[in-house]
């Protein structure tokens, strides 16, 4: 009995994981041309510059356009360019406003910019504390503009969960009502056929092993891979026998003016429960999918303990 509800388990989990690699795959996607992350890192650039500028705008427009930060994107600065930057590494931020502040210091010695002034802030901190051995001022000062810049970008890290969490919801429920994922029907297929929950269980230990052992978009994040990505997945989900996608005339069927409230209300909760899921992400669920298939294997009676209860019960007979 623990085995059937946990190989139900694993099936709705494995489809979880499956529609919400798609689904993150989509994300990806939408992250390639819209760029939000960049513009996301640009406003904790401008508020990291706010308190201490006069014309905030003007400073993360030279922010940007100093040789060690405009390397790392094609173009001009502009705030509403899908070009900027998504990551920019935090010793290259301590270098360009150390960098930007000697620049500013030999144009006037009295100058209190905000590059300046974050120079005088990392000053003052390396002065609280004696030099490592070996450790240079300015190399001090980088360690403590880089400290900075990782506690000021949790902000941004947070905006962009918010922002990744909402755009996955919306994504998920649309992949859900598209492609008829019903939660509710899914676990009641699984439940009324013990042995293709079994199947799709033992097809899940494979799957957690492949995809243990790869990787399965480029570092890149090119568009062609998240394609890959989604067509592969597609694959696995039309393998697994389970009732997915709309049938000729079962949307109708489903919603038509025949339909009766209580299945409408019961699909439309199906479908609900998947896109809500999907929300969770990938990483969620496939975490989640290897605990539950190693939970399966530690319960499973091995191939030798089988022959021997077999055995034992020939000799009884």
């Amino acid at each position: 009995m623990i085995l059937q509800l946990l190989n139900v388990l694993i099936g709705l989990t494995l489809v979880y994981v499956i529609f919400s690699s798609i689904a993150s795959a989509l994300f990806d996607a939408v992250e390639i041309i819209v760029k939000r992350r960049g513009k996301l890192l640009a406003r904790g650039i401008t508020e990291i510059l706010r308190r201490l500028s006069d014309n905030v705008d003007a400073d993360v427009e030279r922010f940007y356009e100093h040789e060690l930060i405009n390397s790392l994107f094609d173009g001009n600065f502009g705030k509403n360019s899908r070009k900027l930057p998504s990551y920019i590494p935090p010793l290259r931020f301590a270098r360009a406003v150390l960098m930007l502040a000697e620049t500013t210091l030999a144009q006037d010695a009295s100058a209190t910019g905000p590059f300046v002034r974050l120079r005088a802030y990392a000053e003052r901190l390396v002065g609280q504390r004696a030099l490592a051995p070996g450790e240079t001022l300015v190399a001090a000062m980088e360690a403590e503009l880089v400290d900075h810049f990782n506690t000021s970008m949790d902000r941004v890290s947070g905006w962009f969960a918010r922002y990744a969490r909402g755009v996955l919801l919306v994504i998920g429920l649309v992949l859900a009502f598209a492609a008829n994922v019903d939660t509710l029907q899914i676990v009641r297929s699984l439940s009324m056929d013990p042995l293709l929950a079994e199947r799709i269980a033992d097809s899940a230990a494979t799957y957690v092993d492949r995809r243990t052992d790869s990787v399965d978009a480029a570092d890149d994040g090119a568009l062609d891979q998240q394609i890959a990505i989604i067509n592969k997945n597609r694959e696995i989900a039309e393998s697994l026998g389970l009732p997915l996608g709309w049938l000729e005339g079962e949307f109708a069927r489903n919603f038509g003016g025949g339909a009766k409230a209580d299945d409408v209300i019961k699909k439309v909760i199906g479908l609900l429960l998947t896109g809500f899921a999907l929300s969770f992400g990938a990483t969620f669920w496939f975490d989640l999918l290897s605990k539950l298939v190693d939970l399966r294997a530690s319960l499973k009676p091995k191939d030798e303990d089988l022959k021997v209860e077999k055995d034992s019960a020939k000799e009884a007979a």
